[in-house]
């Protein structure tokens, strides 16, 4: 199905109508709060712009996302902390939600791996993996 997003107010930058703001983070553990943070403005953004569809291109990268998860650089001991592994899990799910005509392929979770290991960041690294697959983009 594709998700409709309902509009409210006016977004100050971009002139486009966004989803009002709503804070349910005090039900979320630390990691749904890190996941709402790292969605946060590009889902109001990308809400207004392009439709997210879940019915093509994201159930393949999402099969393909949970085989290559579990074999992240399993020689860095970052990545033997389950944690660490939830994070690439979460952030490749949201590149591939948000960008249906790349989607995911075979070893983005190696390069994101790297921005991980050296940011500790789910928001940096997520930032820092859109910038590199734009200028890599054919």
């Amino acid at each position: 199905p594709k998700l409709d997003f309902m509009t409210a107010s006016s977004c100050p930058y971009c002139n486009a109508h966004v989803l009002p703001n709503i804070d349910n983070s005090s039900l979320l553990d630390e990691e749904g709060r890190s996941l709402l943070t790292i969605l946060e403005f590009p889902s109001k953004v990308f809400a207004t712009r392009q439709p997210v569809d879940l019915d093509h291109s994201y159930p393949k990268s999402k099969r393909v996302i949970l085989r290559d998860v579990k074999r992240t650089d399993r020689t860095v001991h970052y990545f033997s902390h389950k944690r660490n592994l939830r994070k690439v899990h979460r952030i490749l799910h949201i590149y591939a939600m948000f960008h249906p005509d790349i989607g995911y392929s075979q070893g983005m979770n190696d390069i994101l791996a790297r921005f991980l290991v050296v940011t500790d960041s789910e928001i940096d690294s997520y930032w820092m993996f859109c910038s590199y697959m734009e200028k890599k983009r054919p």
